[in-house]
């Protein structure tokens, strides 16, 4: 197996760190997961989105 990693895969945040992270913009991140990914399965587990 020769899989890679991504880098950002590395980053340990929790929910708040990544709120700091995309400061007022996280509410609309939020918004469009739930639109575009209701299920959860794009990066399952990478980002703590909330409920």
């Amino acid at each position: 197996a020769r899989g890679k990693r991504y880098l950002s895969g590395f980053i340990e945040f929790d929910r708040a760190r990544w709120k700091q992270h995309f400061g007022p913009r996280w509410d609309d991140l939020c918004r469009l997961k739930k639109t575009y990914d209701p299920g959860g399965i794009l990066n399952p587990g990478f980002i703590d989105y909330g409920p």
